[in-house]
């Protein structure tokens, strides 16, 4: 298994965290989705939990939210890992537990764009103190979009992820291919605080059919020892589509 992986994988055993560990680390965990969930009108969310559980294979399996237990025992899709970073794509199931985001089921036939797309990285064990680039982690860092048609072969053609300020500020730039085309954007700097960061206002983004105006959100956060990594998962409105264009991206310090 290398550092760097992107496949199909399925929940075998679930693994909290290390057993040398004196007290489970805490994760931050970005994810977004395209159903709608009673209670909750956002389908991009970030938070922190100690309650992360990976499988054999570094597969995310379960998480806590805002509410309580997740748990997922179908198939993962665009799994990866790298370092602290844990990505994939929950589809064709029903997230199980008791928590707010359980009873969801995502098995519906056009699985891309139905899918719980989602990004885990431990939280830092130091204060962001200094400036730092990060690139993107292996170009096409699965799962990148769903868009409302269905299964599409999407890629990350290229990103950039800034911190400035001693680390106080993050900018996001990002370019992706999916089936109507080519989109852009790029973030203006977005507070950082305990080492997440959201756009709060929607970020203007260019692609095809954009002829009324794109948008995007995203949420992100900086990972691993001394903040090497970074996780983000965006959302696009095109007004021209049917569904938002979803996706995660990965990210290493250069």
């Amino acid at each position: 298994m290398t550092d760097y992986q992107v496949g199909l994988t399925v929940p075998l055993l679930l693994v909290a965290t290390s057993a040398a560990a004196a007290e489970p680390q805490s994760y931050q965990v970005a994810f977004v989705h395209d159903y709608q969930q009673q209670g909750d009108a956002k389908k991009l969310h970030r938070l922190v939990s100690q309650q992360v559980q990976f499988d054999a294979d570094g597969v995310l399996a379960g998480f806590t939210d805002s509410q309580g237990p997740l748990s997922w025992n179908a198939s993962t899709y665009d799994s990866g890992q790298h370092t602290s970073l844990h990505w994939g794509r929950w589809t064709r199931g029903i997230i199980g537990g008791t928590g707010l985001h359980s009873g969801q089921d995502i098995s519906g036939a056009e699985g891309v764009r139905n899918s719980f797309r989602y990004i885990a990285g431990v939280v830092p064990n130091m204060p962001l103190t200094d400036a730092a680039t990060y690139s993107l982690l292996g170009g096409h860092t699965g799962p990148t979009a769903g868009e409302g048609g269905g299964t599409s072969i999407t890629l990350l053609n290229q990103g950039q992820v800034e911190l400035t300020d001693g680390g106080d500020f993050a900018s996001v730039s990002l370019s992706l291919r999916v089936a109507s085309g080519i989109y852009n954007f790029s973030s203006p700097k977005l507070p950082v605080k305990a080492f997440g960061f959201s756009a709060d206002q929607p970020i203007p983004t260019s692609g095809v059919l954009c002829i009324p105006g794109c948008t995007t959100y995203i949420e992100g956060f900086v990972a691993g020892a001394e903040g090497a990594e970074v996780g983000v998962a965006f959302s696009i409105h095109n007004p021209a589509l049917s569904k938002h264009i979803n996706g995660i991206a990965a990210f290493q310090r250069d």
